[in-house]
């Protein structure tokens, strides 16, 4: 009797090794390239994007079975595996590093897997959220010139931008400017003209949505104009009195003191223009008075001959004010 139960013993652990055996054999290893797509939660405001890899693809070595390994093989040799990461709506915003294998072995794609190491073995992406910004919308200055204001239908319209973007938007860059070049050119002066023009897709060098796509614009040509370059265009500081000559101007780039500007005006009066006739003057007060170190921006004002107008918003002048004896 018991040579019989040892018998039935030695048979089971024989059974259970080549189990195991059969089992260990079966498996193997395969190292992919994995492709992760950022997926917001459905009707969701987030936005995410990948900081490191910026490509958002990774490799990824897999351990399983034969049968498990061989479907993910399955496709293309040369296609990585899609990986949906999902982004809920509590998730931070701002830019944050997980851990790749986590975020890999989570995708239900890879059940029955072992997700086994990764290349890189983080991955850091940036979460935003879109806002809705109420736009006024104006007429671009050209070189065209208005009998009367243009009239804009609607005068405002909605703009969907990214959080971050937004805050990096300078106030007096808060409009839509409205080029009408095209629209104009061989247009009769004297006219009423009515056309629709679709608003910009960038605010301030930053990718927008706008509602609705297209504005109405009314408005008749008084003039037809020329435009000219003309340099070197000096430009002065106006320092307040309240500041008491105790403070010298430092620019950070000395060759904006002369500054290329361009004007649109009758062809008869830009014949006549010299730079000698232009002034930019920036007014300078307490209030641009910063911690040592820092810069200050400011638009220096044109003063210009009658009939003459400065083409665009004036360049950017960063200078500091920066006291005397230091």
């Amino acid at each position: 009797m018991w040579t019989k139960a040892k018998l039935v013993a030695t048979t089971f652990l024989l059974t259970v090794l080549i189990w195991v055996f059969a089992d260990q054999s079966d498996r193997r290893e395969a190292t992919l390239t994995v492709q992760l797509r950022l997926i917001p939660d459905p009707g969701s405001d987030l936005v995410a994007s990948f900081v490191s890899p910026e490509s958002g693809r990774a490799t990824v070595l897999f351990r399983g079975t034969n049968k498990v390994i061989e479907k993910l093989t399955s496709g293309s040799a040369d296609a990585p595996l899609q990986v949906d990461w999902p982004i809920h709506a509590d998730s931070p915003l701002g830019p944050s590093t997980y851990p790749l294998q986590r975020v890999v072995s989570d995708s239900p794609r890879f059940a029955g897997v072992v997700v086994a190491d990764t290349f890189p073995k983080q991955a850091s992406i940036l979460v935003d959220r879109f806002v809705k910004q109420e736009l006024p919308v104006r007429v671009q200055e050209g070189a065209y010139a208005f009998a009367g204001e243009p009239q804009i239908d609607p005068p405002s319209v909605t703009v969907r931008i990214r959080e971050s973007a937004w805050r990096q938007v300078p106030v007096e860059a808060r409009q839509l400017q409205l080029g009408l070049e095209n629209y104009l050119r061989r247009q009769p002066e004297g006219r009423l003209l009515t056309f629709e023009v679709a608003p910009p897709t960038q605010l301030a060098g930053h990718a927008i949505e706008v509602t609705p796509a297209a504005v109405t614009v009314s408005l008749t040509l008084k003039e037809r104009t020329s435009e000219r370059r003309i340099a070197p265009v000096v430009v002065k500081f106006a320092v307040a009195s309240e500041l008491g000559g105790g403070y010298r101007i430092e620019l950070r780039d000395p060759s904006m003191e002369r500054l290329e500007i361009a004007v649109v005006g009758s062809e008869d009066a830009l014949a006549q223009l010299a730079a000698k006739d232009v002034l930019g003057i920036i007014d300078v007060t307490s209030d641009d008075v910063a911690p040592e170190g820092e810069f200050r921006f400011k638009r220096p004002v044109f003063i210009l001959p009658p009939g003459i107008r400065l083409k665009g918003e004036a360049p950017q002048v960063e200078f500091m004010l920066r006291p005397i004896g230091s």
